[in-house]
């Protein structure tokens, strides 16, 4: 049994795994605040489950990372494996001449969209606290990406991170806005599906044919809704990476 681990900058999200078994994914908010340790705990201990490898994919600071190592040694005696970018994994060729410089969430979403839809083109979207957009060829070769604010940061950087950011700036929306708030969240909207659709028309040149549009984070839902382009929301895509980039090199495809 796995337990696969996604360290986000805002939510800590895990899903077990077995050879044949994948239970739902289950999250919590942390934002790098010492309590989510006890959270977990219960969390664990209520699962009812013992893993035999931990696995680990961090964007949050290294101090959220260890605490969460310290747990799993505290309750199963075992040392959590910290995912990283590679040059290569999975089929997956990486644009970046410093792969280790990529943020490790971009990477196991792409190895998990080719291992999901290898033969096509893909253009892969993963909406949280930031927007990130990347390019896979047919052969799994990635063409580069881009990154952009979320939602939620697009929201903040006009209103400070210190106000409450009313529900409606939040909600997807792309009339044009008759009031402040609703303004903000046409913008917002527009900003990140205008970003994700012109992608799209630049990776169809570049790969000479439509790429599919494989969309997760906690935003995609929303993200994919607003999108003129077919696309397909894939919640558990990190962790699909994250268990391909879990086995030895030898038998990735």
């Amino acid at each position: 049994m796995k337990l696969l681990i996604d360290i986000g900058n805002t939510r800590i999200k895990w899903q077990w795994r077995d050879a044949s078994v994948s239970s739902s994914l289950e999250a919590l908010v942390h934002r790098g605040q010492p309590q989510f340790v006890s959270l977990l705990e219960v969390a664990w201990r209520s699962a009812n489950a013992v893993p035999d490898q931990v696995l680990v994919a961090n964007v949050a600071s290294t101090g959220v990372a260890d605490e969460l190592a310290r747990l799993v040694r505290a309750l199963w005696g075992l040392d959590v494996r910290v995912a990283h970018a590679e040059h290569r994994r999975g089929g997956v060729s990486n644009a970046y001449t410093e792969p280790e410089r990529m943020g490790v969430d971009r990477w196991l979403a792409m190895l998990g969209a080719y291992r999901r839809y290898a033969g096509q083109p893909l253009c892969i979207v993963d909406a949280g606290t930031a927007i990130t957009v990347d390019v896979l060829t047919a052969q799994g070769q990635h063409l580069g990406g881009l990154i952009l604010p979320g939602r939620r940061l697009m929201c903040e950087s006009l209103f400070g991170n210190t106000q409450r950011i009313p529900a409606e700036m939040l909600a997807a929306e792309q009339a044009l806005g008759r009031d402040t708030a609703h303004c903000v969240a046409a913008g917002v909207e527009l900003a990140a599906i205008g970003a994700v659709e012109k992608t799209l028309e630049q990776a169809a040149l570049a790969c000479g044919s439509q790429p599919l549009c494989c969309i997760t984070g906690g935003d995609g839902e929303a993200l994919a809704s607003g999108l003129v382009k077919p696309s397909v929301v894939v919640p558990d895509l990190v962790f699909e990476g994250l268990d391909l980039w879990s086995a030895p090199q030898s038998v990735c495809p």
